[in-house]
């Protein structure tokens, strides 16, 4: 990406480059940051790493729940925000693990699917800058993912498993 074409205000790597090339990573205020490829890797590593099994809250467990896709813009500026929460903690810390809100920003470039940006913050900083973060993250208009838990709202209890559906047979 040419510096000369980007908002300094929202590209602040700008103000010592010409260029940023790399992965655009952004956060709940609309600050973007470009990680180089090795950082990016970290980064996405680090959301794979910390998921804190014995993290729940009222959304319920650690695990990366794909709530659903907004479709923004139009045309060619088209673009699909795959919106999960996820429960991360530091495996390197005694802090407590945390609930994240973020999206994949997934866009055309060439005739193939890319991933133009990733979004992620805690959901309480989501809750600073959006009145409701899971109707409102990225364009709004979040449509259900096939398979996503059908109510996120009442906490799931981890002594009361999810039934296995009936086969059918006896």
């Amino acid at each position: 990406m040419d510096c000369a074409d980007l908002d300094r205000d929202v590209f602040p790597q700008c103000d010592d480059r010409g260029r940023l090339e790399g992965y655009v990573v952004g956060d709940h205020q609309g600050h973007l940051f470009v990680n180089g490829p090795a950082d990016y890797r970290r980064t996405l590593g680090f959301f794979v790493e910390a998921v804190d099994e014995e993290y729940s809250d009222e959304f319920g467990g650690a695990q990366l729940q794909v709530l659903g896709v907004a479709t923004c813009g139009k045309g060619a500026n088209t673009s699909h925000h795959l919106v999960y929460l996820v429960g991360l903690g530091d495996p390197t810390s005694t802090l407590p693990a945390d609930r994240f809100l973020g999206t994949y920003e997934l866009t055309k470039e060439d005739g193939s699917w890319a991933i133009a940006a990733t979004d992620v913050g805690l959901y309480t900083d989501w809750q600073l800058v959006l009145d409701d973060p899971l109707t409102q993250i990225a364009c709004g208009d979040i449509q259900p993912w096939v398979g996503a838990a059908p109510n996120l709202n009442p906490p799931q209890s981890e002594s009361q498993p999810t039934p296995i559906p009936a086969t059918g047979s006896t």
